[in-house]
């Protein structure tokens, strides 16, 4: 066991919305390096729930966690009690410096932009809020910005970058910190300010490499909002649950045609579009109606039923229809008569 933390499971249930994926990492052995057999890549004898969560995937996903910087900080310290090297002792001495250079210097002024996902241009768009001074005027115009009744719902489909401007005594301007507030937390930062070698990634973390107690043929639910539109996939391959492509899923795009793409990183979604934050944090099971045009997917639920290796010869099939990986479309038809001529 890594530190002094017997139980993750809290831990986990904070930063991780859903409820399947905080389950689930709560029960898998935490420790401290990395094994010969993670660096290989296998896994193979272990369960899954046996599958172990080294420390350097579970400091990323705290810092990529929507959740605010400060209670970040706070897991990290709780992290470091009875830690001798100082690993999460440093990661919470780092967030403590991002938030407190919140603080506004005098000189210093903070320009605020608002940015929603807009699934009819597919894209970010952005619209600026204003230059303030203090962090109370900016949450009280983002509670402006957003309605007083804007529910939880229309909250997660927003979020504000907030650049903090520095004067740099020769007359010019520096914007070396940038911070992402969603659902009025201050949840990202990006920093420019400091040394390479100090530099952790605050700023939202989308290739998140944790092993997922899905399977091949499960439907499941992408939300990533506000960085990206809630779809839908079905899991084609889980291989060893730990390398970080081994997840694959197939997907709709916008024009209707169909792909595959690795959950952890991010690569399910329309258009390309990769998101800020990981799939993993709201990764949860479908079991509603899909909307029309995703209806594929329950034939391919159906079809693939948990066999991993049939899943896996689906994916190969796709593959080599968008001849090998060049981007030519796929079509449903073709995926069922894929099906068709190689039946359960």
């Amino acid at each position: 066991m890594c530190n002094g933390i017997k139980d993750i499971g809290p831990i986990m249930k904070e930063i991780f919305p859903s409820a399947e994926m905080a389950s689930y990492l709560a029960r898998c052995p935490f420790g401290d390096d990395v094994s010969p057999q993670e660096r290989c890549g296998g896994f193979d004898d272990a369960p899954p729930e046996k599958l172990p969560l080294f420390r350097h995937r579970i400091a990323d996903a705290v810092a990529g966690a929507p959740i605010s910087l400060e209670r970040k900080r706070d897991l990290f310290l709780l992290l470091a009690e009875g830690g001798k090297d100082g690993f999460f002792s440093d990661l919470a001495g780092l967030a403590s410096r991002l938030v407190q250079e919140m603080r506004p210097k005098p000189g210093e002024f903070f320009y605020v932009t608002a940015c929603s996902y807009e699934e009819d241009m597919a894209q970010i768009e952005e619209k600026t809020v204003g230059a303030f001074l203090t962090w109370e005027h900016i949450f009280g115009t983002i509670q402006e910005y957003l309605g007083n009744d804007a529910d939880e719902e229309e909250r997660l489909n927003w979020s504000f970058y907030v650049e903090k401007w520095t004067p740099d005594g020769g007359g010019r301007l520096n914007n070396d910190y940038s911070y992402i507030v969603m659902d009025y937390k201050v949840c990202y930062c990006c920093c420019e300010d400091l040394p390479v070698w100090e530099r952790f990634d605050f700023s939202g973390y989308d290739d998140l490499n944790l092993p997922v107690p899905f399977h091949a043929g499960d439907i499941v639910t992408f939300d990533c909002r506000p960085f990206g539109p809630v779809s839908h996939g079905v899991i084609l391959e889980v291989g060893d649950n730990s390398d970080c492509c081994c997840l694959q899923a197939l997907y709709r795009e916008r024009d209707g045609t169909w792909d595959t793409g690795a959950v952890k990183h991010g690569h399910v979604f329309p258009g390309c579009h990769s998101p800020r934050m990981s799939p993993l944090y709201r990764l949860s099971s479908f079991h509603g109606q899909l909307p029309e045009e995703e209806c594929l997917l329950e034939s391919v639920s159906r079809y693939v039923n948990g066999d991993e290796k049939r899943g896996a010869a689906l994916w190969n099939h796709i593959f080599e229809l968008t001849d090998r990986g060049r981007r030519e479309t796929v079509t449903e038809g073709q995926i069922i008569s894929y099906m068709e001529r190689n039946p359960a």
